[in-house]
């Protein structure tokens, strides 16, 4: 089944059916986290697609597990999920005060009662340079232009990320969902 690839979602609260889009992700943000915002929308339509196959996939129950400590991820997850306000988000990272780095996993699982979805962002979406850069900042390493070589070369991702359709930019794995997932 191809996923639909457009700017928008929809998903189900309370019965009501939200329709929700890129630009609202943004707005929610409201930060410099653009990559981390598209990164966490186009996963989040992946894993409507997997959990929408019998009725759409509903707030109610969800949960997620983040491999990427980033703001952006997080905020399109809020946005999309209300996983994070409802503390029914967790970042798995060994560190995760340390921020985005070459370490952080670009995976995460999106559950609810009957199915677990593991998305993994394909590597050839994760170029060396922004784990090069990513490894500097904040480091006695840290050159004098890192830090807009980093802004700009993440809105070019961010960009990337909307040119593929979902199947080319993530893997996915649906398996039922046992019991423990949401403890």
């Amino acid at each position: 089944m191809r996923i639909a690839d457009g700017q928008s979602l929809r998903i189900a609260e309370a019965g009501t059916v939200l329709m929700l889009d890129y630009t609202g992700a943004l707005a929610a943000h409201g930060g410099d986290s653009r990559f981390g915002v598209a990164l966490g929308f186009r996963m989040l339509q992946s894993a409507a697609g997997a959990l929408s196959k019998d009725t759409l996939w509903d707030r109610e129950g969800l949960f997620v597990v983040s491999g990427h400590p980033g703001n952006g991820v997080r905020d399109a997850v809020e946005y999309v999920t209300r996983c994070v306000s409802r503390r029914r988000y967790r970042v798995q990272v060994d560190d995760a005060d340390r921020g985005c780095r070459r370490d952080m996993r670009f995976a995460w699982e999106v559950s609810d009662k009957a199915a677990v979805v593991a998305i993994r962002l394909r590597d050839e979406h994760v170029p060396q340079e922004l784990l090069e850069l990513l490894d500097r900042l904040g480091t006695s390493r840290e050159q004098k232009h890192d830090t807009r070589d980093c802004v700009g070369l993440k809105h070019r991702l961010a960009q990337q990320v909307w040119d593929h359709p979902l199947e080319q930019i993530f893997e996915i794995e649906v398996a039922q969902a046992a019991g423990t997932r949401h403890a």
